[in-house]
């Protein structure tokens, strides 16, 4: 069916993962689609301080597109909001400071209104914006989630719902994780980084790559230089220690992070930085990491490309997709392998093949021997680019979309 107004795309954000791939996807959609935002985080009911990377919210705002929080598409609950002022205050904030306690009162009836009006929203969401379009990650299809709750509401109105990963982890776990048995986005049309995360028999996906992998972005962002790291930017070694949230087969890696770091920790010439891992920013908290003096530990504030771009070496394990930004610009790149379960100990990523420095104990990593990756690397773009190679996979994305509407 040809459509001649321009197809319109709602997009939902929840967290910094998906805020990426969704800019990536933005920019590349300007002046082609009419695009339109929504905020439907997990930790917050306000976009401003739910997302936390400065960067991508700067990045955002400098290509001219702009977000609403779900809750804004209900007359009643703005009302509610102008009168009330909530703000982010948890019962935690509270115990540790009485004088909040009148703040955290209104934040929690505006909570209870917000949670008592999802319908509302919902409804005044699809009533206002008339998408033609949903694109969303790949989020719990619980049915009372209000992801999955926008997704079934497109479904009733004939309106397709695409859906991402966040990033290309997939096809390096996927040789020690566990088969997918079953397909639960079978509604849906599933967007997936490499033909390692295909599921078999199933006709909804198709292999572009992660977004925000693409070629074009990583250049984008790369030649951006605001938000730039100043901590420890004088010394010759600067190393970045990203850490994986991990899949359910195997350790996150942390503990021979740990040992490379302390073992590291008097070295007058290096500079390290931690990244905790979203899923648990509070996980470092007792490390003696804590203590040195050219280590400091930072969270979802920091963009990983404003890591990638300040460090010389890059640390992660060998199931983590953060490797592809340095190894495409082909940046020392240091891979570690974790720890797996029984079944899954002579299983391994496809990194141990790749042009990165793979090592399985913190007793092979040598500071003065560690050689930069190749960014032709085949690996980047088998598991990176969906073998597509260094086009724009944003724009790619958005051609499937168009030709399945049109």
């Amino acid at each position: 069916m040809k459509i001649k107004d321009k197809l319109k795309i709602l997009y939902l954000v929840r967290s910094e993962a998906d805020f990426e791939r969704v800019i990536a996807l933005g920019v590349s959609g300007k002046g082609r689609f009419e695009q339109y935002f929504i905020y439907t985080g997990d930790v917050s009911l306000f976009f401003n301080d739910g997302i936390k990377n400065k960067f991508l919210k700067d990045l955002f705002k400098r290509n001219s597109l702009s977000i609403k929080n779900y809750w804004e598409y209900d007359f009643f609950t703005r009302v509610c909001f102008e009168v009330l002022k909530p703000s982010s205050v948890s019962i935690v904030d509270t115990m540790k400071d009485k004088s909040i306690i009148f703040k955290y009162i209104r934040s929690y009836i505006f909570r209870y209104i917000v949670q008592r009006r999802k319908k509302k929203f919902v409804a005044g969401i699809f009533k206002s914006i008339g998408p033609n379009i949903l694109v969303t990650d790949r989020s719990q299809t619980i049915k009372s989630y209000l992801p999955e709750i926008i997704r079934r509401k497109a479904l009733e109105y004939n309106i397709p719902s695409f859906i991402f990963a966040h990033g290309a982890g997939g096809g390096l776990h996927s040789s020690f994780s566990p088969e997918l048995e079953s397909d639960k986005y079978t509604d849906y049309y599933v967007v997936v980084c490499n033909e390692h995360e295909l599921l078999q028999n199933s006709n909804n996906h198709v292999v572009i790559g992660d977004i925000s992998s693409s070629f074009n972005y990583i250049t984008l962002i790369h030649k951006d230089e605001t938000h730039s790291i100043e901590f420890g930017k004088d010394r010759d070694k600067r190393l970045v220690f990203f850490v994986s949230g991990g899949p359910s087969t195997a350790t996150n890696g942390w503990c021979k992070m740990e040992e490379i770091i302390v073992n590291l920790s008097s070295c007058s010439e290096v500079s390290i930085i931690v990244k905790t891992h979203p899923r648990s920013p509070n996980e470092l908290k007792s490390s003696i990491i804590n203590s040195f003096s050219n280590v400091t530990i930072v969270d979802s504030e920091i963009d990983n490309s404003r890591l990638i771009k300040w460090a010389n070496i890059i640390v992660a394990t060998d199931q983590c997709s953060v490797v592809f930004e340095p190894m495409i610009l082909g940046k020392k790149v240091v891979a570690i392998e974790t720890v797996h379960i029984p079944r899954y100990k002579n299983k391994h990523s496809p990194l141990v093949e790749s042009s990165v420095v793979h090592i399985t104990s913190p007793s092979e990593f040598n500071l003065n021997d560690i050689s930069n990756s190749d960014p032709n690397d085949p690996i980047i773009n088998e598991i990176a680019w969906g073998g597509n190679g260094k086009i724009d996979l944003a724009k790619l994305f958005l051609d499937h979309i168009e030709k399945k509407l049109i």
